[in-house]
């Protein structure tokens, strides 16, 4: 180790950087409060004493200049009795890092590995203590993978060398079952695993830092090699390009394509950087082949046509060049020897497994035997295979390849399973299955590690269903098989802030209390999730009878085509059914229930703190409501609007017209205003125009109860716009359309809605039918003045004077080939009001794209939804408008929309609602059904009131302004991650109420 302090303190840096992310995870799921000790003023103290006490034992035994690497360690260890995925973390870090290597001399570092299986192991039992349930993650691929051990296991006993072969075994293989099993075990839910999936990424980054170094400032050492090297297990350049591209999909994707978390950090550059370094450096071929496979794959699963087949074939056409390159400055005869060496150790296992077929040669005996059965002799003395698969083969034998084989492939199908939302696991999947057929890996950490990170994101992410087997205290991990038996079902339940649902690959972190904050007026929603077995209501704590409470259960909507590139397909969260009023929940066969909780809180309720209990059976959830002083006007601070067909609303519901149409219409639009959405276009018949002077014939045509002012204008409140039919098509230009006009407005001037009236004039008019639109908004103009004309389109110059109300989709609002947003808020200025909106061209609307926009799709997370006030303030519009909300009941009976909202090529665009009908899912009569992404839009609501009230401040704090800046930087540069936007509102609301 003294020869290297610098590469020490490079690999102790980034074992640090994996527990300062165990640190955060703990903090950030409540792990001190909600599963492990709680807080207490001592507990600081003794936790600090700890790891003082053991930093400094530690450094005692590594030696004073290692301070900081014992303080690591100390702090690894006392963490990892909080929650076992910090002992996961390190162990990997450890394990891939490597730093004994660099202190072959000291014995307690020399101990360290088998130290870190026992803590991985003990963390994980003290965790299953604290929860009373003793119960192991098992699956098809445990059950393969424990076939291949107990074969391994086989083999070494009939190894003609069994002493050395079972040495060589369980030194091997213990460690990595553990290690597989707890990757497996330990990462429960998305924000678990994602920091195990990290510690992996960032460990060999760590690793690949420490080869950069050594390789440049450490190259006069005479073992020094002219390419990528490192000392010990992870010396040879090719295993370390093997873990490059093992970790290049993880990083990238992750952050710098799907930029998960909302924004790219230094670390995410930092870590590009060095894995593309250490190719460079590498100068291996197979890595630079296994790139080019992963991303031949990422073309065959997102490529959706010829064109872009092609282009993503252009821009992967450099590689091969880059690889020539590169390549040059290794000397021919290196790599024709190379090649030639390769092709012998083939045939040499080959003749092994010939003679061998069922155990093969034994484990660890491939290079004993190898100059035995080699063809000819490029290289002498103990080779080995430099294949995974001739390796298992010819040390294990067939059944030994194939098990091995199967495992991997398992993992491939995994990951197959998760790649629309998740690609990165395939792809790392296929490059290092690429990179290992060039290496000797197969009794490494390295193949196990990815596949069980694979097993564990199908689990986490897909949601798989999980069959439980009691874990026989003392039973050996190695060739024993464990009996099934069935887990404790102790109940349990948890809730997640907001409706945050999850979505694919993503899953919101579940918090065993909740803690929610809001306004007077304001009603807060939040996802419960009920584990255990029987029904039980779900009962409210004792102050609920002062606020509006609601229970929904949360039933999924199947997908079967992705919205966008990458998009998950599958069952998804959506729709939400009315809990009954005894609000029994009854979880599903899997033990597993979900419900979306509403608390409405009332106007006059005095501001304060409350605290109590949500139950279900024996099962307890803490409670904290903080109510706000301030109150939630009546008129939203960003209006929004979506288009109600009350034609196509009966047709979801009866199939075909029936007289209920009129009180049906009635009822979603009563459901949208409870959602901050009012409608537009709900008209029930056309408004005829009668007498001389015209008038606009509006209460008793064609019934009272069917007429414009029963079913469009009585229902809308105040604040809200109310639309008149625009001129029809077909009499445009004619005397019709002018007495039309004047009908309007003599019967506008009657109704005290001042200001409030318009025409919805023209949707979405073509650039050559802008003077038509300019013609027809200043008859309108002339003709009907009380009454404001709105058109869904870009700003034109010859709009100037004749529109009042421009709104354009989001993607022409902000865009270099349009008119730039100064230019809308000058419209502004002279009087006019800016509107925008979302629409397919978000997804791609006749062919998959992802154009950054946000957009309604039933397959995006939250955020898209949750984004838009965010960047309505940035860009001063007025108010949002939403496309529709029952588009896909039009095409009732032949397709239901609780079966397929696939519209526009997207699930869900312009449906925000399921056709509630009697006799169906429990429901007694015909009623709306509101989707979590209504649910989504209300608090996405909420947040603009926020956004005004700090802006009202008068001086707003210095967080804020740059809080919101690092939030939407711009109009597809948004954050996409929902908790940020949820943690600002919190903290704008407490700097509110603090006022």
């Amino acid at each position: 180790m003294n020869s290297f302090p610098v590469a020490v303190h490079i690999g102790t840096f980034f074992l640090l950087i994996n527990i300062v992310h165990g640190l955060r995870f703990l903090w950030k799921s409540a792990g001190f409060t909600g599963r492990s000790i709680p807080i207490r003023p001592w507990s600081f103290l003794v936790v600090a004493c700890l790891v003082a006490g053991l930093a400094g034992g530690i450094a005692l035994a590594f030696g004073p200049d290692k301070a900081v690497l014992a303080l690591v360690y100390a702090l690894a260890m006392v963490f990892s009795l909080f929650h076992p995925v910090v002992a996961v973390c390190f162990f990997i870090g450890n394990v891939l890092i490597r730093p004994w290597e660099f202190m072959p001399t000291n014995a307690l570092m020399s101990a360290m590995p088998r130290l870190l299986v026992a803590m991985m192991a003990g963390a994980w039992a003290l965790f299953q203590l604290r929860r009373l349930r003793f119960s192991i993650y098992w699956n098809r691929a445990c059950t393969v993978y424990l076939l291949f051990v107990a074969w391994l296991l086989l083999a070494a006993v009939f190894s003609p060398t069994q002493s050395e072969s079972l040495e060589y075994f369980i030194q091997a293989f213990i460690p990595i079952s553990v290690i597989s099993l707890m990757i497996l075990n330990t990462a429960e839910d998305e924000a678990e695993f994602r920091v195990v999936r990290n510690a992996l990424t960032g460990s060999i980054v760590g690793a690949i830092a420490v080869a950069c170094y050594l390789t440049i400032f450490q190259s006069h050492l005479e073992f020094a090699e002219p390419r990528l090297w490192s000392i010990g297990l992870l010396g040879n350049t090719n295993d370390l390009g093997a873990l490059i591209v093992m970790a290049a999909p993880l990083v990238v994707f992750p952050r710098l394509i799907r930029r998960e978390g909302g924004k790219i950090t230094k670390w995410d550059l930092v870590a590009s950087f060095v894995l593309v370094l250490g190719l460079i450096l590498s100068q291996s071929r197979g890595a630079f082949v296994a790139l080019f496979a992963a991303g031949l794959t990422y073309l065959m699963i997102t490529a959706r046509s010829l064109k872009r087949l092609m282009v993503g074939l252009a821009a992967l056409a450099p590689l091969p060049f880059i690889m020539a390159v590169v390549m040059s400055l290794r000397e021919s005869d290196d790599l024709s020897g190379s090649s030639a060496s390769r092709f012998n150790y083939l045939i040499a296992g080959a003749k092994m497994v010939k003679d061998h077929p069922l155990f093969g040669v034994g484990i660890n005996n491939y290079p004993r035997y190898y100059e035995q059965y080699t063809p000819a002799f490029f290289e002498w003395g103990a080779r080995t295979a430099h294949s995974s698969w001739v390796l298992v083969m010819s040390e294990a034998g067939i059944p030994g390849l194939l098990l091995f084989a199967a495992l991997y492939l398992m993992a491939g199908r995994a990951a197959w399973r998760i790649r629309r939302e998740y690609p990165e696991y395939l792809l790392s999947i296929v490059a290092y299955g690429v990179a290992m057929s060039f290496l000797s890996h197969t009794y490494s950490f390295f193949p196990f590690l990815l596949m069980f990170l694979v097993f564990g994101a199908e689990r986490v992410l897909a949601s798989r269903a999980a069959a439980a087997l009691l874990l026989a205290l003392g039973l050996e991990l190695v060739g024993l098989a464990p009996a099934p038996a069935q887990a404790a079902t102790a109940a349990s339940l948890q809730a997640v802030e907001g409706p945050d649902r999850p979505v694919g690959g993503y899953s919101p972190q579940w918090m065993d209390q909740l803690d929610i904050a809001g306004s007077r007026g304001e009603t807060l929603g939040f996802l419960l999730k009920a584990r255990g077995q029987g029904c039980a209501p779900i009962t409210w704590p004792a102050w609920a009878g002062r606020v509006r409470t609601a229970l929904y259960r949360v039933e999924t909507i199947r997908t079967e085509h992705p919205s966008f590139p990458g998009a998950f397909v599958g069952e998804i969260q959506d729709p939400l059914l009315p809990l009954g009023g005894d609000r029994v929940l009854c979880p599903t066969r899997a033990g597993e229930g979900v419900v979306f909780a509403e608390i409405g809180i009332p106007k006059d309720l005095k501001p304060g703190v409350l605290t109590g209990d949500i139950g279900w059976g024996s099962a307890k959830l803490k409670v904290k409501l903080t109510v706000w002083k301030m109150v939630i006007p009546e008129e939203p601070a960003l209006p929004a609007y979506s288009e109600l067909t009350p034609w196509y609303a009966v047709k979801g519901h009866y199939g075909a017209w029936n007289a209920a149409e009129a009180e049906l219409a009635r009822k979603y639009v009563r459901e949208m205003l409870k959602h901050r959405l009012a409608p537009l276009k709900t008209f029930l018949a056309p408004v005829p125009v009668v007498g001389e002077p015209p008038v606009a014939e509006l209460e008793n045509s064609p019934t009272p109860d069917t007429s414009f002012t029963a079913s469009t204008l009585r229902e809308r409140p105040p604040w809200a716009y109310v639309d008149f039919p625009t001129v029809k098509p077909e009499i445009r230009g004619k005397p019709e359309a002018d007495r039309y006009l004047r009908g309007i407005e003599n019967a506008a001037k009657k109704l005290d809605r001042k200001g409030k009236l318009m025409f919805y004039l023209w949707d979405e008019p073509s650039e050559g039918e802008m003077a038509d639109v300019a013609a027809l908004a200043r008859r309108a103009k002339a003709l009907a003045p009380s009454v404001k004309t709105m058109v869904t389109t870009r700003y034109h110059r010859d709009l100037d004077g004749a529109v009042d109300i421009l709104a354009p989709v989001l993607n022409h609002l902000v865009h270099e080939d349009h008119p730039s947003p100064e230019t809308y808020q000058e419209f502004q200025k002279r009087g006019g009001e800016v509107w925008f909106y979302v629409s397919c061209m978000s997804h791609g609307c006749d062919y998959l794209s992802d154009s950054g926009h946000p957009d309604f799709m039933v397959d995006r997370t939250a955020a898209y939804i949750r984004s838009i006030p965010w960047i309505a303030e940035k860009y001063k519009v007025d108010a949002f408008l939403y496309y529709a909300v029952v588009e896909a009941y039009k095409n009732a009976p032949q397709r239901d929309p609780w079966k397929s909202l696939w519209d526009f090529s997207g699930n869900g665009d312009g449906t925000l609602f399921y056709p509630g009908r009697p006799g169906e899912r429990g429901l007694t009569e015909h009623q709306p059904i509101a989707s979590l992404r209504l649910k989504l839009w209300r608090e996405a609501s909420f947040d603009a009131e926020y956004l005004k009230w700090m802006k009202e401040s008068g001086k707003a704090p210095e967080w804020y302004g740059r809080s919101l800046a690092a939030m939407v930087p711009s109009a597809t540069g948004w954050s996409r991650s929902y908790a940020e936007y949820r943690e600002l509102r919190r903290r704008m609301g407490d700097w509110l109420n603090g006022r």
